[in-house]
């Protein structure tokens, strides 16, 4: 499956080897078929461990875990709402 989320920035992002770092952005993510994703709704804030490997170039989310609703997220520019597809947030690059 796929889930479209966006994500706060990921300042330790990795390409090639080098820290190129990530801005907040909305994407699509596949799922790992092993993570559960019942009950997840458009709006919910979650943390997802992403990890991206040499036969998943594009990666996939190995984990993903709802955040209590007051959670505050920060998604650049100074902006700390909710994000404004109402998707769900990246709350800390774990790969």
């Amino acid at each position: 499956s796929r889930l479209f989320l966006h994500h706060e920035a990921i300042p330790e992002f990795r390409s090639g080897g080098e820290v190129v770092g990530m801005d907040s952005m909305t994407m699509g993510f596949a799922v790992a078929t092993s993570v559960p994703t019942d009950g997840l709704a458009v709006g919910d804030k979650v943390e997802f461990e992403w990890v991206l490997g040499p036969d998943d170039p594009a990666g996939s989310i190995v984990r993903i875990e709802r955040l209590d609703p007051e959670t505050e997220l920060d998604f650049g520019d100074g902006a700390t709402s909710d994000p404004p597809d109402g998707g769900g947030a990246h709350d800390g690059h774990a790969p």
